[in-house]
């Protein structure tokens, strides 16, 4: 379980940090003091989808980690025990050689 939250946290680290880089593109490409010529536009468009799937990947990722951290909780002390689903049983007696085995 600790695997799988460190995991998802990288997960969520590496989608904000595309959220910064595509922001800061999307800054640079429309700076005030820049002139946008035609050939822009399509280099513009392209940034805006593009932050635009980073910020909804970081926001599923923020939401299934959240969901998972929320789902999990301590047990009081005085609870009672859950049931054992894969307690070990007791073992077979060893069933006897069938009868042309023993005579060779």
């Amino acid at each position: 379980m600790r695997y799988a939250l460190l995991n998802s946290f990288d997960a969520l680290q590496c989608a904000d940090r595309g959220v910064v880089f595509h922001t800061e593109q999307l800054h640079r490409l429309t700076a005030p003091e820049r002139t946008i010529e035609a050939v822009d536009v399509g280099h513009i468009i392209d940034a805006a989808r593009r932050l635009a799937h980073a910020v909804t990947t970081r926001d599923s990722h923020a939401q299934v980690l959240g969901d998972v951290l929320q789902s999990l909780h301590r047990v009081p002390d005085g609870a009672p025990d859950l049931p054992k689903v894969c307690e070990p049983t007791a073992a077979l007696p060893a069933a006897p050689a069938p009868a042309s085995a023993r005579s060779r």
